[in-house]
């Protein structure tokens, strides 16, 4: 899955994560580093694995702060939990993009300065590094921690935090459609450099132009200039949405295989005419134990708009609160297309000639075409 516990925990380095041809990393063993000390096994998440998890509570709403709404991927609980739990001591885990936007990373934050680092979604799986570690590191010095990330990744935090440590770890896995790979992402990136003479220094990959929907991509680079695009009318969109780790249409970490105290995602299918909706983004929030509830006290009615949801009608517009996604047509020829011709190539063989033109035509004529 590219949680990269194994790596972190064995003792004698001989767990190392490489990258396959399609840019996804996997855990190889360097043998001769190997003492069968059974650390790997004992931490695996997908061998240890126990389905627990039911959800509690569900709510819905948005953030009554139009610039939190404005800058987060949905309608902006992420933002209102992180920063009361900065601010009452604890630590954020949580993604963010490398300096060179060629890959993401998992880092802590302890201010609402870097706290930005860590919104909007980044669809490709992080690089650990020593995450855990520092996230051990903190727990040890009694400091609260929350931990943030994909199911697996966070079903790997848990399993790593020693009894003693529990009462400070909090944790929340998101919504997830499954990561893209990153070496799509470094070839892109070079292009565009490249095509714009300048090097990149902001990516938003849910840009809002009013409505949430459709979704875009603004880039903004050294020199000043802007790329804004529909993302899924670009190569790198194809990408993200036809080239997952190939683990996740069977992820085991939705539902009540989830271990986070807290999910959250957005409300895909959101009724335009409800109360609780946002045009800009609506937040789901799916609570599994007492720490779930109390991370979702910091987001009271005074800095959100909040109401009860169903679950089942929540899982019914976003089914990856149960399972994986199911891979789009053409996601095979994407794939074996990629690692020997690249990105462009690949999307090219992927994509259909009806698909092709449609992109290129405006947004409005192209809902009546469907229509």
């Amino acid at each position: 899955m590219g949680c990269e516990s194994c790596a972190a925990i064995c003792p004698h380095g001989a767990i190392q994560m490489q990258e396959d041809a399609c840019g996804f990393l996997y855990p190889t063993l360097i043998e001769d580093r190997c003492i069968h000390c059974g650390l790997c096994v004992r931490t695996c998440p997908v061998i240890n694995q126990k389905r627990i998890s039911l959800p509690t509570e569900t709510v819905v709403g948005y953030a009554r702060d139009e610039s939190i709404v404005q800058k987060s991927s949905s309608g902006g609980f992420f933002s209102l939990i992180a920063e009361r739990f900065i601010e009452n001591g604890g630590i954020v885990i949580g993604v963010a993009w490398s300096e060179d936007f060629r890959k993401t990373l998992h880092i802590c934050v302890d201010n609402l300065l870097d706290l930005e680092k860590l919104r909007v979604s980044k669809y490709y799986q992080s690089h650990k590094g020593d995450i855990y570690q520092q996230m051990l590191a903190y727990l040890a010095q009694k400091r609260p921690v929350l931990f943030t990330g994909c199911p697996c990744e966070v079903a790997a935090a848990c399993g790593m935090v020693p009894e003693k440590d529990r009462e400070s770890f909090f944790s929340i896995d998101i919504v997830c459609q499954g990561p893209s790979s990153a070496k799509a992402l470094r070839e892109y990136i070079e292009w565009i450099e490249k095509k714009k003479k300048s090097s990149v220094c902001s990516i938003n990959m849910r840009y809002a132009i009013g409505p949430w929907i459709p979704q875009n991509i603004k880039i903004s680079f050294a020199n000043g200039k802007q790329y804004v695009k529909r993302l899924y009318d670009m190569e790198l969109g194809d990408a993200v949405r036809l080239m997952k780790r190939p683990s996740c249409p069977n992820c085991r970490f939705g539902g009540d295989g989830r271990k986070s105290d807290l999910t959250l995602g957005d409300y895909h299918g959101a009724n335009p005419s409800a109360s609780y909706y946002h045009e800009s983004g609506v937040s789901i929030a799916v609570t599994h134990s007492d720490k779930g509830r109390q991370l979702m006290a910091s987001v009271h009615h005074a800095n959100a708009y909040l109401e009860a949801a169903d679950y089942q009608e929540l899982n019914k517009w976003n089914p990856c609160l149960e399972k994986g996604w199911p891979s789009y047509e053409g996601s095979d020829t994407f794939s074996r297309v990629f690692p020997q011709k690249g990105l462009f190539a690949a999307s090219r063989a992927a994509s259909s000639w009806k698909r092709r033109v449609l992109r290129k035509l405006p947004l409005k004529l192209r809902q009546l075409i469907r229509r």
